[in-house]
């Protein structure tokens, strides 16, 4: 009777493991939708011009002293705002990506406090200074001007809870993608342990 009782434990934690996994993965799918849309349209702006019009545009061009930004930078200026939910589906939070900046606000019923451990100790304390510390001490040697480098604010109220919290100079798309994971890992365990 006790195996019997273990295993429907272990089965239950694989499910929510699993669940949360499928909510990750959907999450991430949806990013990438998003991305595409929003590629695609700038796709189809720029094939509407005609062949006077390029012809024109290649006469009056001046000399190229830099090259045109890429496609993905121009869709990264659009704010894209995303939902941090729980295992259950309960909306946590949201947070928007601007160009390199990124905002994370939690809902008005999910109060954060400094006392949240995976939010101190795991996501400011491990991920988030990680790469402060990294843009700080480059281990290329290559220094990143201060204006560009990795910073995140804590936002509170005057009772000490967390308004929200801003991420500047984010960096690469793998940057990105680990505070997209460990952000919504963090909410769901804070989640979980106030059931």
């Amino acid at each position: 009777m006790k195996e019997i009782a273990e295993l429907k434990t272990f089965l239950n934690k694989k499910i929510k493991d699993l669940e949360m996994e499928k909510a990750r993965i959907e999450e991430e799918l949806n990013i990438y939708k998003k991305a595409i849309e929003q590629v695609d349209s700038l796709l189809i702006k720029e094939s509407f011009k005609t062949a006077a019009d390029l012809y024109v545009s290649q006469k009056q061009e001046k000399p190229k002293t830099e090259a045109k930004k890429p496609l993905v930078e121009e869709v990264q200026q659009e704010e894209v705002v995303h939902e941090i939910k729980s295992a259950e589906g309960t909306l946590l939070g949201t947070y928007k990506i601007r160009g390199d900046t990124i905002q994370i606000t939690p809902e008005k019923d999910f109060i954060l406090t400094d006392d949240d451990a995976p939010l101190r100790s795991f996501f400011i304390g491990k991920i988030l200074n990680k790469f402060k510390l990294a843009d700080e001490k480059p281990t290329t040697g290559k220094k990143i001007p201060e204006d560009r480098r990795f910073n995140y604010f804590v936002h509170k109220d005057e009772n000490g809870s967390i308004k929200n919290i801003t991420i500047y100079n984010y960096g690469s798309s793998e940057r990105l993608q680990e505070i997209q994971r460990t952000l919504n890992w963090t909410f769901r365990k804070i989640a979980e342990k106030r059931r």
